[in-house]
Order: C-alpha cells, then structure tokens, then sequence
C-alpha cells in the first residue's frame, strides 16, 4: 500500500489542537492552562510516566516508557510565547528524532545538535538532553522505543545490524560518565519519509495486525539507517569534570533549598565560591541567582501540588523571608499566582478522576 503525500501532522490532532489553543494565549499562565488541560498532555502522562514523581516544574526529570513504541511530534510554538515544560531529561528508553521537514536543534549533555531535514538522532537511555522549539515550516517526529520491542520483535534484525546492535547494547559502567548517541547523516530522506508515513498511518489506524506492521516498518527503518545513510556519527561523550561537579551542585541545592547559598555549596563540595558560579554559567548559561531562583521555583511548584500545605509556608519552605519577592518572582515565571496555579492543577486532575 502506498500512502500518497500528505502533511503528516493531519494525523496528530492533539498536538494541532493544543498549538491552536497556546496562539490564543495572551501570557505565561494561559500557556499553562492549555498544556495542563489538553489532551496531548493528559496522553503523555499515560504513556510516558516519571520515575518516582510525577512532576510540572523545569527541573531535571527522568521517564520511563509505559507502551511497547510511541511515535511523537515536536510541540509547535508561538516564537513570543514560552512553553514552560521544556525541562532538560532523561529516560530508559531509546529514542529517534527525525527531522522529516526542516531543521531542528537538541541540547546534549549541555550542547545544541543541529540537525537538517532528512538527518536523524539516535539517544541511547540515560542520556540528558532537552528540547528546543519548533516554529513554522518545522516537522520533528519522536519514536520511542522501549527495551521490550528490541529483545522480543526486532531481535533477528538488530543482531545482523551492526551499528544499531552495538548501539542498543552499550554496557555503561557508570551512566553519568559515559552517554552515547548516534547522528545519521547524508541519507536517502525521502525512503525514510515512506516508512514514516506507513508507521504514523499505522499508528493512528489501529487494525489487525498493527502492531506486527509497525514492527515490520521499525526493522526497515534501522535498515536504512545503517545502509543508505553515509555517515554514522557515534558520539561517547566521557563527561567533562565540570558536568559531574554540576551534579553535585544541584543534589546539594534540591536537598537544602531552604537555606541554600553559594558559600555553603563551596564549603560542602569543598570547591572556591566563584568556581559554583562559573560550574552554573557553563551547564545552565544562567547565574547563580538566576539558577537558585529558578530551584526554588520548582521546588515551590512541587509544594502547591500538596493542597495541606499552605502558601506561606511554602514560601518559607524554599527558602524566601519576603513574601511580596516571591509572588513577583512567581507571577514573572508562571503568569499566575502561587494560588491560581494550584488551583489550576487541582482542576486539571479532577477532571482527569
């Protein structure tokens, strides 16, 4: 069967719903508002899920795959308008990303990838990365992969494949040292697109025998990867002192937001204080205030999902004596008040009950 062009995005009305409601938006909290209420968001937290902590603040995350395969699209922006949930991750899944019209960028360990239309990414699990925007003319396209799919469906293939095989089955003896992905460049795009087009067809038509289909048209793309495409950029980034003493900055900081400052950082790790600032600048590209700020923003967003908790003592809790900065500092991020967002969550998750 061959499906005849069309534009691929006809097939994801969740995201095409969601990016009309967030061009109505006139601020930061109605941006809020429309992602927390909208079906593509209440579909992701079904089939991707936190590990130990479901959270909607910017922080650090790491999901696991609650389905066998999910296939994605990037969220379409508004270029004036922030999408708040943009967060640097990880997960224990394999992922793709495939620029199918375009170009996109990804931050990798900390730096943008860029990528052409037709190129492709391969991250290995475990590894951290973030999102960047799209905007018009842009079609990005993520297929998940869970651990299950390749021992059980695809097996035979990746065994006679020999670059995907030693991708999928790297050995990291210590995750935060060693993180691994893969760059397909130079490839023959317009085959790639076929199949994407067959997978996402699938996808959305569920019929007898859709999964095994599917499955079929995975084996065809890894094929093609490693045969039609010319250059295969593996890339084991042994990560630099810097991210590592980064990591312990921020365990400190998530366990003593209270108190937190940048004297006991340095004391703690035992390194000079304006080494912590230039450690932030380098992983963040933010100051130490900014950075702290933003920390405990998060931490209060993790707070008010917690109704028995009042707002004052929140504002305590993360470490802020003024409670007029705070609010400022809030209303600035989020476009809400510390009480209309909960209230704002509260709603989103009866209406998910």
């Amino acid at each position: 069967m061959e499906l005849k062009k069309c534009d691929i995005r006809n097939y994801f009305k969740d995201h095409i719903d969601l990016e009309n409601s967030i061009k109505k938006c006139d601020n930061t909290g109605d941006v809020v508002k429309a992602i927390i209420t909208s079906n593509y968001f209440k579909n992701l937290n079904r089939d991707i899920l936190m590990l130990n902590e479901n959270n909607l603040s910017n922080g650090d995350k790491s999901y696991e795959l609650n389905v066998n395969f999910k296939v994605d699209l990037c969220l379409r922006g508004e270029p004036d308008k922030e999408i708040p949930f943009k967060h640097s991750h990880s997960h224990n899944y394999v992922e793709m990303i495939y620029v199918y019209e375009g170009a996109y960028s990804q931050n990798i360990n900390g730096e943008k990838v860029s990528l052409k239309q037709g190129e492709c990414c391969m991250l290995n699990q475990n590894i951290k990365h973030r999102d960047e925007p799209i905007y018009s003319g842009d079609t990005v396209l993520f297929l998940s992969f869970s651990n299950k799919i390749f021992n059980k469906y695809l097996k035979e293939y990746i065994n006679e494949n020999k670059i995907i095989y030693e991708f999928i089955n790297e050995k990291n003896e210590d995750e935060r040292l060693v993180n691994q992905y893969i760059l397909f460049k130079d490839g023959n795009n317009e085959a790639f697109n076929k199949i994407l087009r067959h997978i996402v067809y699938e996808y959305f038509n569920k019929d007898i025998g859709t999964n095994y289909i599917i499955m079929g048209y995975i084996a065809r793309l890894f094929n093609l990867l490693s045969t039609d495409y010319n250059e295969h950029v593996v890339i084991k980034d042994n990560a630099k002192k810097e991210n590592i003493i980064f990591e312990q900055i921020e365990k400190y900081v998530d366990e003593n937001i209270s108190e937190v400052s940048r004297e006991k950082i340095a004391e703690n790790l035992h390194y000079n204080a304006n080494y912590i600032n230039t450690i932030i600048k380098i992983n963040r590209g933010i100051t130490y205030s900014e950075y702290i700020a933003n920390k405990r923003l998060e931490a209060s967003i993790e707070l008010l999902k917690d109704s028995n908790i009042s707002i004052n003592n929140i504002i305590r809790e993360v470490g802020y004596i003024n409670k007029s900065y705070f609010y400022k500092l809030f209303l600035a991020k989020f476009g809400v008040t510390p009480k209309e967002f909960r209230m704002m969550l509260r709603n989103s998750f009866c209406e998910e009950s």
